[in-house]
């Protein structure tokens, strides 16, 4: 038996709730548009992630008027379709355009010249504000048929003196984006499969030859705002992949904010670019260290984004915001601020969707706040964020985290006094790295002091002796064998063997 599409229902699945709303609301209003909420309302309460006809077709038992569930369902799609593209039409001018070609040529059928030329007119007029011209070239293209077979003999002269010369612009501004959008295509292929092209001769190689593109040259090769938005993602991502965060990068990515916030008008995924245009200025400023501009930057972000109407407030705005509040968090941790990051994820995690995220930017955020709340020694907040990750191993994020999340869900059953607990993870941590390979003497030795030794000290004396002898230890397992984790054990001893809190230990160091 062919297994029933799921298609529909994982449609609905992609839908927010403002968008659900939407649909329900506008179906009400048309004929018989009840029914379809119906199949909606009941594809929609499914618990499983699994699509489950045959509990749908129980539920529609006693509705008479759903008789072919194929049928229904693929106009229940389009319903949602069109319901989609008018929930969103305010922010596309290609959709306003369509529907004055569209009413032009019905105008012309009737015979109305007059009306059809003046539609024909506004289309013009919205495709060069929104540099649509593969539109521009449709609409010169239905112009001069109508002069022609209306024989307007003034406007067809009109038209060769002015709009032949017009159209070879078109053509040529079209090509400019073209060529934009074809190389940020060939980056975002790269993009897709590798976060950083560093050591792979072969893909720097191919970056420093996208990078050294005539068309990248000098944003004045880009003829539109289209070209030139593609122009700053391309660098962008040049930028992500090499990670060369120079002072020339930093420049450029200033220019990005501004033009955005210059010619934005123009650009229907406003909202989408600027904020992206702030999240590549804030990576800049972090891996610079420009601790104030940095603060500005996402004080910009943090106010644009909130201040956007719910209906604006797309998943993929969202994920952007999430992004860049999670490099911030990053770096208020990285420079000693872990308070100011605990209190910013606070203040802004009411208002963000964690699930819109890709799982491996789930994971990154994860794991800043991890770090923020160690160092604050909120552990059972640090311990949830921990578990998290645990949870929800992505293909994304490299071993290493997994490892070094299990090595600090040691360290904060430990500082718990979850000492039960503590033996059973220090063993399952144990078998873990040994099934991956990565049992070496500096790891075996961690596990044993949390699984064999760490509960068995009662005073202050009994404890320091401990971890005397267990740093003295690793210190001489890590210079015949280096450890390369994000998470220093050998300073979190320092700050137990000194008595002061590990925040304080790191900036002592430091």
């Amino acid at each position: 038996m062919k297994t029933p599409s799921d298609e529909l229902f994982q449609l609905i699945r992609s839908l927010n709730s403002r968008e659900k709303l939407y649909f329900k609301i506008q179906s009400g209003k048309a004929i018989k548009g009840h029914i379809y909420v119906d199949l909606f309302d009941i594809i929609n309460g499914l618990k499983s992630d699994i699509y489950d006809e045959e509990r749908v077709k129980r539920h529609l038992n006693d509705r008479s008027e759903i008789k072919n569930i194929k049928h229904s369902k693929s106009r229940l799609s389009e319903a949602i379709i069109n319901s989609l593209e008018r929930y969103y039409s305010d922010d596309r001018g290609d959709v306003e355009i369509q529907r004055l070609l569209h009413q032009a040529e019905i105008l012309e059928k009737k015979r109305r010249n007059n009306s059809a030329r003046k539609t024909l007119l506004k289309a013009e007029k919205l495709a060069l504000d929104y540099e649509k011209y593969e539109h521009l070239l449709i609409i010169l293209s239905k112009k001069v048929r109508h002069f022609r077979i209306n024989s307007e003999v003034e406007q067809l002269r009109k038209f060769i003196r002015s709009d032949v010369a017009k159209e070879q612009v078109y053509i040529e501004r079209l090509q400019n984006q073209i060529q934009y959008r074809n190389m940020l295509n060939e980056i975002n292929l790269i993009t897709t499969q590798y976060n950083s092209v560093v050591g792979n001769r072969k893909l720097e190689s191919k970056i420093k030859k996208i990078r050294q593109h005539p068309l990248l040259s000098s944003p004045a090769r880009a003829l539109t705002y289209n070209s030139l938005r593609n122009y700053y993602y391309i660098l962008f991502d040049c930028t992500l992949l090499t990670g060369q965060y120079d002072e020339k990068a930093y420049g450029e990515a200033m220019q990005w904010v501004r033009h955005v916030e210059s010619k934005g008008h123009l650009d229907p995924n406003y909202d989408d670019n600027y904020l992206v245009a702030l999240s590549h200025l804030l990576l800049n400023q972090k891996n610079r260290g420009r601790e104030h501009e940095m603060e500005e930057t996402f004080e910009r972000a943090k106010a644009f984004y909130l201040s956007l109407p719910l209906k604006r407030k797309s998943n993929f705005l969202m994920s952007f915001f999430i992004s860049i509040t999670s490099n911030y968090i990053s770096s208020l941790t990285t420079i000693g601020k872990a308070w100011k990051a605990a209190r910013l994820w606070e203040e802004v995690s009411g208002s963000i969707t964690f699930r819109v995220i890709s799982s491996s930017s789930q994971i990154i955020l994860a794991g800043n706040l991890v770090f923020t709340y160690f160092l604050l020694a909120r552990y059972h907040e640090a311990l949830k964020w921990t578990n998290f990750i645990l949870n929800n191993p992505s293909d994304g994020i490299k071993q290493d985290i997994q490892i070094e999340m299990k090595t600090i869900a040691l360290i904060i059953h430990y500082e718990l006094e979850n000492h039960e607990v503590l033996k059973y993870i220090a063993r399952s941590t144990r078998a873990y790295l040994k099934k991956a390979g990565r049992l070496g003497a500096f790891e075996n030795m961690q596990i044993d002091f949390f699984e064999k030794e760490a509960h068995l000290a009662k005073g202050r004396k009994e404890k320091l002796a401990l971890f005397v002898n267990l740093r003295s230890a690793l210190i001489r397992i890590a210079k015949a064998q280096p450890v390369k984790y994000k998470f220093d054990f050998i300073k979190w001893l320092d700050s137990k063997i000194q008595n002061r809190p590990f925040a304080q230990q790191l900036t002592a160091d430091n």
